[in-house]
C-alpha cells in the first residue's frame, strides 16, 4: 500500500492568504476559522499545487490576491510549497505564479503581459510536462481526487461511479450464473444466451435487438386484422359466373356476324375508291405545279431586288469607313487638346520656379562676410583673444563663409539649369502637339466632305419599288396560267363531290352497342379473378398473423431468460461491491414496473439515498467509500473534510486527515494537531503566558 502525507504546507499570496505555514502536520490535524477566511483556500492550494486545478476540479479560478475592487493586486508572486512523505521518502514541491511585466518599447510605464509559472522538485526547476509526468507517477490525478476530498466520488456522473465500482467488484462469472438460472423449460433460451455471450455481441447489444425485433413484430400484427379486414371489404360480391361465360359466348357471335355485313359493304364500296384516288392524285399533281411556279416568281423578285440593292449597300459601306475615319480624328484631337493643357500647366509652374530660383541666387550672392564680436572672445570665460589669434579665427571664417555661399549658389544654379531642361522638353512637345493638331483638323475636313458626297450618291442610286412589289408585278405577269390551273382544280373536286357514298353508320351503331355490351360481361367475369385473389390474400395474411405471435412468443422467451440472467448478475455484482464498504450500501441496478433491471448508480446511508442524508452521515461515507477506494488502488492520501465541525465522531481511516473546522471567533486560521475549541485554544495561551 503507497502512503502519501503531508508534512508541510506553505502558502503566500495565494487566494485571500497572504501568508499561511502548516509544519510538522501530524496523522490528524484541525484548521479553524470563521467564513471566507481561507480554509476552502488550503485545500485549493494543495490541489493546485499537484494539478494547477481547485478542490472543484476547475482549471480557471482565481489564483492571485485582490483588492477590495476585485482587481489582481499587482507584482504579488503567488507561491505553493509543499513536503509530502511517499511510502517515507521526502518529496519537496513547489509551483510559483509570476506575472510578467515589461516596458514596451518608447514607453517608461512597464504594463502586465500575463503570468508564468514554475515548477520546482526537490529544489530543481523544470517544466510543467516534467512535473506532471512525476506527479503522475506518484499516484492518477483521477484516483488522488477521489480519494482526498469525501464529495469528490458522489460528484462524478453516476456512469463513471457505476465503473468504478463494478471494476472494484471484479469478474463475475458468467458460467456460474447461466448455471443458476438454468431450467429443464429455459434449457434452449440458455443455450443460446451462451451462445451470445461466446461471440463478439454485448448481451446489451443482443438485447436491444431482441426487443426492437419484438416491437416491429407487434406492431405488424397489430395491422393484421385491420389489413384482413380491408381484403375481406374490397373483395366483390358473388355472380353467376357460368351464366356470365355463356352469355359473353353469345355476344362475340353477334360480333363477328355484323362484322361480316360491314365488310361486305366496304369490298363494294372499294372499286369506287380506287377511281377517287386517281382524281386525288391528279390534284395533288396540279396543287404542287402551282406551287412551284410561286416559288419560281419569288427567287427571280427576290434576285431582282438583292441587284437593286447592290450599288446602295456599297456607297453606305463607304460612308461608314468615313464615319469611323471621322470618329477616330475627333479622339485623337480629344487627347491631343488634353495634352496640350497639361504641358502649358508644367510650363507656367516651371517658370515660376525659375524665377524663384534667380531670386534665390541674387540674394545668397549679395552676402558678405562679415565678423561678429562674439567671436572674438573664448566661449567658455569670456576673455577676448590675442590679435593673431583673432586673425586665424577671422580668416577661418571667411573661408567657411565663402566655401558655403559658392556651394549654395552652385545648388542653385543646378536646379536652375534642370529645371530649364525640363521647359526646353515640355516646349518641343508641345510643338509637335500643334503640329499634329493642324494635320488631325485638315483630316477632319476633307472626311466631312467625302461623306456629304457618298450621300448624295446614296440617294441617287435608292430603288423605288420593294421586294413585295416586284413578286405582285411577276405574279400579275402569270395571271392566265394561275386562273388555268385553279380552274381544272375546281372541275376534278366537283366530280368528287358527286360521287354516291356507301352508309354504314347503322352496322357500325349495332357493333358498339353489342361491343359495349360484351365489355361489362368482361368486366364482371374479372371479378372472379378479384375473388380468387383477394380470399388468397386472406389466407396468407392469416398464416402470417400466426408466424408472427409465435415468433414473439419465443423472443419474449429469449427475453426473459436474458433478463433473468441480468439480474442474477447485477445481484451477485451488487453484493460483491456492498461487501468492501462498512456505512455505505450502493444501488446498481433498478427494477422497472415490467420486471427489467437498467443500470443505475446511488450511494445510500442505512437505506437513505446519499443527497438527502445529513451532513455528517455524508461525510463519514465519503470517508467510508474513499477507505475502499484506497484498498482498490492501493494508495492513500491525505483527506480534506470541509465542515467538519458538524461530525461528531469520524469514521476511522488509515490516510492522513486534515479537518477543516468553521469556529465563528477565529477571524486568522489557527492550526492544532488535536480537537481544541477556541475557548480551549485561548485558555491554553493564557497558562503559557502565565
Amino acid at each position: 500500500m503507497k502512503t502519501i502525507r503531508i508534512k508541510s504546507l506553505k502558502l503566500t499570496n495565494f487566494k485571500g492568504i497572504r501568508s499561511l505555514e502548516l509544519n510538522e502536520l501530524s496523522k490528524e490535524t484541525f484548521i479553524y476559522g470563521a467564513n471566507a477566511v481561507g480554509k476552502t483556500s488550503v485545500f485549493d492550494a494543495f490541489i493546485w499545487l499537484l494539478f494547477g486545478k481547485d478542490s472543484t476540479d476547475r482549471k480557471s479560478f482565481e489564483v492571485q490576491r485582490l483588492d477590495l475592487k476585485n482587481n489582481v493586486i499587482p507584482k504579488l508572486e503567488v507561491q505553493v510549497t509543499s513536503i509530502l512523505h511517499v511510502d517515507g521518502e521526502r518529496v519537496e514541491l513547489t509551483r510559483i505564479m509570476r506575472q510578467d511585466w515589461t516596458k514596451p518599447k518608447g514607453s517608461l510605464i512597464a504594463v502586465l503581459k500575463g503570468n508564468n509559472t514554475v515548477y520546482e522538485w526537490n529544489g530543481v526547476p523544470m517544466k510543467a510536462s516534467e512535473f506532471s509526468s512525476k506527479i503522475n507517477a506518484i499516484v492518477d490525478e483521477n484516483i488522488f481526487k477521489m480519494i482526498t476530498s469525501t464529495t469528490a466520488f458522489n460528484s462524478l456522473h453516476w456512469l463513471k461511479q457505476r465503473d468504478v465500482l463494478i471494476d472494484m467488484a471484479g469478474n463475475i462469472s458468467d458460467i456460474e450464473v447461466l448455471d443458476a438460472i438454468s431450467n429443464i423449460e429455459n434449457k434452449s433460451e440458455v443455450l443460446k444466451l451462451t451462445n451470445v455471450l461466446n461471440s463478439s455481441k454485448s448481451i446489451d447489444e443482443y438485447k436491444k435487438e431482441l426487443n426492437s425485433k419484438v416491437l416491429k413484430s407487434k406492431k405488424e400484427l397489430q395491422t393484421l386484422p385491420t389489413r384482413i379486414d380491408e381484403v375481406e371489404r374490397s373483395k366483390p360480391v358473388d355472380l353467376d359466373f357460368t351464366k356470365l361465360k355463356a352469355d359473353l359466348e353469345i355476344k362475340t357471335k353477334a360480333i363477328e356476324s355484323v362484322n361480316d355485313k360491314v365488310s361486305d359493304k366496304l369490298k363494294a364500296q372499294q372499286a369506287d375508291i380506287d377511281s377517287q384516288s386517281v382524281i386525288q392524285k391528279e390534284i395533288h399533281a396540279i396543287e404542287t405545279e402551282i406551287s412551284n411556279k410561286k416559288h419560281e416568281i419569288n427567287q427571280k423578285a427576290s434576285a431582282d431586288f438583292n441587284e437593286s440593292q447592290n450599288l446602295p449597300r456599297e456607297i453606305q459601306r463607304k460612308i461608314d469607313a468615313v464615319d469611323h475615319e471621322i470618329k477616330s480624328n475627333d479622339s485623337a484631337i480629344s487627347i491631343n487638346n488634353s495634352k496640350t493643357s497639361s504641358y502649358a500647366n508644367q510650363i507656367g509652374d516651371l517658370d515660376k520656379s525659375i524665377k524663384d530660383l534667380r531670386a534665390q541666387w541674387e540674394v545668397e550672392n549679395a552676402k558678405v562676410f562679415k565678423m561678429d564680436d562674439a567671436d572674438c572672445a573664448c566661449p567658455t570665460c569670456k576673455r577676448d583673444f590675442e590679435a593673431s589669434d583673432i586673425e586665424d579665427k577671422k580668416k577661418d571664417l571667411q573661408e567657411h563663409f565663402t566655401s558655403n555661399k559658392n556651394a549654395k549658389l552652385k545648388s542653385i544654379t543646378d536646379r536652375g539649369q534642370s529645371l530649364s531642361g525640363q521647359k526646353m522638353t515640355l516646349e518641343n512637345n508641345l510643338l509637335e502637339l500643334t503640329k499634329e493638331l493642324g494635320m488631325l483638323q485638315e483630316s477632319n475636313k476633307i472626311a466631312w466632305e467625302k461623306r456629304a458626297d457618298l450621300s448624295e450618291q446614296l440617294k441617287a442610286s435608292s430603288t423605288s419599288k420593294t421586294q413585295i412589289e416586284i413578286y405582285a408585278d411577276l405574279m400579275n405577269s402569270e395571271k392566265l396560267f394561275f386562273d388555268s390551273k385553279t380552274s381544272d382544280i375546281a372541275t376534278k373536286r366537283e366530280s368528287l363531290a358527286n360521287r354516291p357514298k356507301v352508309d354504314t353508320s347503322e352496322l357500325k351503331e349495332e357493333l358498339n352497342r353489342l361491343n359495349a355490351e360484351r365489355d361489362e360481361i368482361k368486366s364482371q367475369l374479372q371479378k372472379e379473378q378479384q375473388i380468387e385473389a383477394s380470399n388468397k390474400r386472406i389466407a396468407e395474411l392469416s398464416k402470417e398473423e400466426t408466424q408472427l405471435a409465435q415468433s414473439i412468443a419465443d423472443l419474449e422467451k429469449e427475453l426473459f431468460t436474458m433478463e433473468a440472467f441480468e439480474k442474477e448478475k447485477s445481484t451477485r455484482i451488487e453484493n460483491s461491491v456492498n461487501q468492501r464498504f462498512k456505512y455505505v450500501d450502493f444501488k446498481l441496478f433498478e427494477t422497472q414496473i415490467n420486471g427489467g433491471e437498467v443500470p443505475t448508480c446511488k450511494a445510500l446511508i442505512k437505506g437513505v439515498p446519499f443527497s438527502d442524508a445529513n451532513n455528517a452521515s455524508r461525510i463519514n461515507a465519503g470517508v467510508d467509500i474513499i477507505n475502499t477506494l484506497c484498498q482498490h488502488y492501493k494508495v492513500t492520501a491525505p483527506i480534506f473534510i470541509d465542515n467538519r465541525e458538524s461530525v461528531s465522531e469520524l469514521i476511522d481511516t488509515e490516510s492522513q486527515v486534515v479537518n477543516l473546522i468553521v469556529s465563528k471567533p477565529d477571524i486568522e486560521l489557527r492550526v492544532s494537531d488535536v480537537p481544541q475549541t477556541y475557548e480551549e485554544y485561548k485558555l491554553s495561551k493564557e497558562l503559557q503566558t502565565a
